[in-house]
């Protein structure tokens, strides 16, 4: 991946979308692995560039931005940057933008115990992508999430049709082989 950075800023320079997509990417990783300095190094170059703060690009910044405070346990600081990003996609009309936004701010309401809000923002999230029936990656998110905050409510049956509604998304979508897809299965069996 660090390769990747090299030829990307080679090819676009630092204002190129793939170029500050590694960076986000790059960023999540260190995260995960628990290197949260070498994360904020480059999340603090993606915010440096000049780009326009209405961009899409900029909200791709801000969504990397929250995984990485999500992946040090700041769920709350990750809802507060993904609501930046979600303003700027409703201004740019990206719904798609917007609806995997809500995905990912649905999960982070959830692990604040947040569950009725996570619900909330999932079921937006849901609404959008009925009218993008090819976006069935996303889509199969948005009902896996759904699955996990049905069951911690105690919607068993409500948990179950939303994994069978995922597993017919990623199926769709080809997606039968990848962890993603065993995750979704091992939901199912757990309800």
């Amino acid at each position: 991946m660090e390769r990747a950075k090299k030829i990307l800023y080679d090819v676009e320079g630092v204002s190129g979308i793939s170029y500050q997509q590694c960076l986000g990417d790059l960023s999540s990783l260190y995260a995960k692995i628990g290197n949260l300095e070498r994360s904020n190094d480059l999340l603090y170059s993606m915010q440096n560039v000049q780009v326009n703060k209405k961009s899409n690009l900029y909200a791709i910044s801000l969504a990397k931005r929250a995984q990485t405070y999500a992946a040090s346990g700041n769920y709350s600081q990750g809802i507060s940057t993904l609501n930046e990003a979600v303003k700027i996609y409703e201004e740019n009309h990206d719904s798609i933008g917007l609806a995997n936004a809500y995905v990912t701010m649905s999960s982070y309401y959830h692990r604040n115990k947040k569950t009725t809000k996570a619900i909330e923002i999932c079921n937006q999230a849901i609404s959008i992508l009925d009218h993008y029936p090819n976006e069935l990656d996303i889509t199969a998110r948005a009902y896996n999430n759904l699955a996990i905050f049905k069951r911690a409510t105690g919607n068993t049956k409500e948990a179950i049709d939303c994994c069978l509604k995922a597993l017919e998304c990623s199926t769709s979508a080809g997606d039968t082989i990848s962890t993603y897809y065993a995750d979704i299965l091992g939901n199912l069996a757990i309800y």
